[in-house]
């Protein structure tokens, strides 16, 4: 193991986050198969008290589990390349790490993923006198738990891995990169992702502005459209920004490095383009479980609704200035010199 603060400290929050997960998970599987608001018994009172409690601590499990997440990528992007050796960003950070840092990254999105969809219904299930949606709250709460154990585990390995590592070479990576970025060395070239990016950037604030103003209110039919479309957006966003973006930033071509973003020389403007990714994926996720919960209790559907137009005017409003932030540099440049790069 690296002997770095960043190893302890993400590992220490790593342990909050999975001691309360963890702790409410006999609560959470109670209330998945023992709920019965209708009964009035002394059993069932306890169990309310119980998933009150279990409900709070998955609370700040989440707030903890993305204070985590913010503090690997930012060590990856900013920290670790320095006891890394050979390392001049995150890119050779993740190459030393080998399979294990990506793979760690992966299940904490999955994970965060959980823990926000679970919060939208628990937030939808407050607004009951009944507490209806508390069986699928527990539920939920035992989905998330399998992607916070394993990537906490995948990040200590990762983290592991990069103890008496051979130097390595994130520059080579990058040319490879370059070099399979030629005309017809990828199965989808650099200027169709752009051009998924451009469509779907009509797309998805359109829609999203159908959702958020729908007088008769959204369908569950529009939710997994604007579902898919924010998948496809954010997935076609990052790729125009590695791809062909992030050069106007960089004032180099073909360097196609995600990480480098995140540097102070850059002005870290990758932190707030990678929130809006995230930010479009998450509200998404949670508009969908909002009006896929409402069937459930017919008393739900104005606060559904309501859930689900937000979330469609915070996806708007972050691809909006993922557009501002990734493409200013390029209309700058392009004023500048008359030409692309």
């Amino acid at each position: 193991m690296i002997s770095h603060p960043l190893v302890l400290v993400v590992g220490g929050v790593d342990l909050l986050v999975l001691g309360l997960a963890l702790g409410a998970a006999p609560v959470a599987l109670r209330l998945a198969v023992d709920w019965d608001p209708r009964r009035a018994d002394a059993r069932q009172l306890r169990l309310e008290g119980h998933a009150e409690a279990g409900a709070q601590a998955l609370r700040w499990a989440t707030g903890f589990a993305v204070l985590a997440g913010i503090l690997l990528v930012a060590g990856i992007g900013l920290w670790l390349p320095g006891v890394v050796p050979g390392a001049m960003c995150g890119t050779g950070v993740m190459q030393a790490s080998g399979a294990l840092g990506l793979r760690a990254l992966t299940l904490r999105l999955v994970g965060v993923l959980a823990l926000y969809v679970w919060q939208t219904a628990d937030a939808l299930n407050q607004q009951l006198p009944e507490d209806g949606l508390t069986a699928l709250c527990g539920r939920l709460h035992l989905v998330a738990l399998p992607a916070l154990v394993l990537g906490a585990v995948e990040t200590q390995r990762a983290l592991a891995a990069l103890h008496g590592m051979a130097p390595v070479d994130c520059c080579v990576v990058l040319y490879d990169q370059a070099a399979a970025a030629r005309p017809g060395a990828r199965a989808i070239s650099d200027g169709l992702w752009l051009a998924a990016f451009g469509l779907l950037s009509l797309m998805l604030p359109a829609l999203a502005a159908r959702g958020a103003w729908a007088s008769r209110g959204a369908s569950g039919a529009l939710a997994r459209v604007v579902a898919v479309t924010a998948a496809g957006w954010s997935l076609a966003a990052y790729q125009a920004l590695t791809g062909v973006l992030a050069a106007y930033h960089y004032e180099v071509l073909q360097h196609r490095c995600p990480w480098c973003l995140l540097l102070p020389v850059h002005g870290g403007i990758g932190f707030p383009l990678y929130a809006c990714l995230l930010a479009v994926v998450l509200e998404a996720a949670a508009g969908l479980t909002a009006l896929a919960a409402a069937p459930r209790r017919p008393d739900l559907a104005p606060y559904a609704q309501a859930r689900f137009r937000k979330a469609c005017r915070r996806m708007a409003a972050a691809a909006l200035l993922f557009l501002l932030l990734a493409g200013y540099p390029a209309l700058c440049w392009r004023l500048r010199h008359g030409l692309w790069l």
